[in-house]
């Protein structure tokens, strides 16, 4: 859906970790930009799912050297909000 953005100067891709990831509904993505590229973007939406907390661990690897704890705090406490709330499991 992001991609039909058709606004000049923009550029919309799909960064994934790897060459290709699997949704949880088993659609497979194959990756149009690396993590490393999606940092020097201007602005990066993250996708919830299975692996949501590996999210983690990407940020710090593309947090500035020195502001790790920071970045990844900062960056947690704006995409917490938006992502579904644990359900308890039925007595």
């Amino acid at each position: 859906m992001l991609n039909r953005i058709k606004t000049d100067g923009w550029r919309v891709t799909i960064a994934t970790p790897g060459p290709k990831v699997t949704s949880m509904n088993g659609v497979v993505i194959e990756q149009m930009s690396t993590s490393e590229e999606a940092c020097a973007a201007d602005a990066v939406i993250v996708g919830s799912g299975i692996a949501t907390r590996e999210v983690e661990s990407a940020l710090h690897y593309v947090a500035p050297v020195g502001e790790k704890k920071e970045y990844t705090e900062r960056a947690w406490h704006n995409i917490a909000p938006y992502l579904p709330t644990p359900t308890p499991a039925p007595c």
